[in-house]
């Protein structure tokens, strides 16, 4: 069980490694875009996300004992085929995605690097003002100075970034003679003395690392608290809206199997294995699962192909509160539906709303941002003299992810021990939608809505 928890603190850790960064580059790649360009970039990416949703969801909901394929059993066969799919896109990941180095100009260079090269008056006289001898290639080479995005790129070549450099033969053998004491002189002196000092100061960042954790973890709502309450005021309203929402969906998502296997099936989680309330019980999850597995379908279909159309016709506002509208309606429609087969259509149905959630948001935080004086114009100094950016204001919508997911934890195990029945799963989801929705009423999506907000009138 200890191991089952660690797992899951580092796939939510890992989550939040990977997607906090990725938003806020395909933020900061689209603010110069045009609307209709930004529109595309976060409805792709929406369907990306609901396309891994449709991977994991299908090998869940398969029943691997009648395959002829199985590893033990059949959640161990799940997961043992998602490692093996994970595997092939950690490495294209590795391989591919390669940070271009920052290369430091002349400006830069400290006095004993200016002194193992060949001597900026030297550059200058081949009308190489803006180079850089590098002493780490051989031969020696030229580098271009000119300032790095600090981005990613895919397969870069490097043939753009170097220009070879002849030298004549003095000056060629005194750049090798700078060379190999340029590079002795990195060499490390490895003493006891070195020895014994690496290893306290690791000794010591491992006790430092024993008592910061539990501080961070027993301030983090303090810090959460600050960080939402010092946000502008649309960000604020855009925080609450998507709060309330990701509540509604993740009480969907994390609990729907168990609604399906227990309130629709009548199987009991916690009966003995091989009994009939834990095969009706299984069953319920696997066809929960297929059920999960077309909701996610449909967000991807419905954001790659139909939500760009919907949104030239009838603008972000109604097709973000029409689908979190339609989210709910669905919910509702699962608290009475009569059979599995219009459980799973309400279901699908749901996905819309999913694919709205994911996209909008991040097109409001990159308009907000690209004009933060007009948009932001509350905006509180945080402590320290940091000032806020891109990264802080996605950084505060995924607070309302994880919130959500934090808050259903505490409260939803109670709820369904007080009632006796998976039913307060789709209703609390139902309920949050609705509020949600109203939420997402007050968002700022046009200069006439901040006008107005401004006024006091909005």
């Amino acid at each position: 069980m200890i191991i089952l928890a660690m797992g899951v603190i580092l796939l939510d850790y890992s989550y939040q490694a990977l997607f906090n960064p990725c938003e806020s580059l395909l933020s900061d790649l689209l603010a110069t875009s045009p609307e209709w360009e930004q529109t595309r970039g976060f409805t792709v990416y929406s369907a990306s996300i609901s396309l891994g949703g449709i991977l994991g969801y299908l090998i869940v909901s398969i029943d691997w004992s009648s395959t002829g394929f199985l590893l033990g059993s059949q959640e161990q066969t799940a997961f043992s085929v998602i490692f093996v799919m994970f595997l092939p896109c950690l490495f294209l990941t590795l391989c591919f995605a390669r940070e271009k180095p920052f290369t430091p100009s002349l400006g830069s260079l400290g006095h004993g690097q200016m002194e193992a090269g060949v001597g900026e008056e030297y550059l200058k006289a081949r009308g190489k003002e803006m180079a850089v001898l590098d002493l780490t290639r051989d031969p020696p080479t030229l580098v271009r100075d000119h300032p790095s995005d600090g981005g990613y790129e895919s397969g870069s070549s490097e043939t753009e970034e170097m220009a070879p450099l002849v030298l004549p033969s003095s000056e060629m053998l005194r750049w090798r003679y700078q060379r190999l004491v340029h590079q002795l002189s990195r060499l490390p002196h490895l003493t006891l003395q070195r020895v014994i000092n690496g290893l306290l100061r690791l000794l010591w960042k491992l006790f430092m690392l024993v008592l910061y954790l539990p501080y961070q973890v027993i301030k983090l709502p303090q810090d959460t608290w600050r960080r939402v309450s010092t946000a502008p005021t649309v960000l604020r309203r855009l925080f609450l809206s998507e709060l309330f929402g990701w509540m509604g969906f993740m009480c969907h998502n994390m609990f729907f199997t168990d609604f399906v296997g227990q309130y629709m099936y009548g199987g009991l989680p916690d009966a003995p294995e091989h009994t009939t309330g834990a095969l009706l019980y299984d069953e319920g999850v696997r066809m929960g699962s297929w059920g999960l597995f077309l909701h996610s379908l449909t967000a991807c279909l419905y954001a790659f192909f139909v939500q760009q159309h919907i949104v030239d016709i009838i603008g972000h506002r109604a097709v973000f509160l029409g689908g979190l509208a339609g989210f709910s309606l669905t919910m509702l429609a699962t608290i009475v539906s009569p059979n599995i087969t219009f459980l799973n259509v309400v279901t699908a149905m749901s996905g819309i709303g999913f694919a709205a959630l994911t996209s909008t948001p991040n097109m409001l935080v990159t308009l907000y941002n690209s004009d933060r004086q007009l948009y932001m114009w509350d905006e509180q100094s945080p402590e320290g003299g940091e000032e806020r950016g891109l990264g802080t204001d996605v950084a505060v919508l995924d607070t309302a992810y994880f919130l959500s997911q934090i808050i259903l934890s505490v409260c939803m195990g109670p709820l369904v021990d007080l009632t006796g029945s998976a039913l307060p799963y789709m209703v609390v989801a139902a309920f949050t939608g609705i509020i949600s929705v109203y939420c997402g009423t007050k968002i700022v999506f046009t200069d006439t809505d901040l006008r107005q907000l401004r006024l006091g009138l909005f």
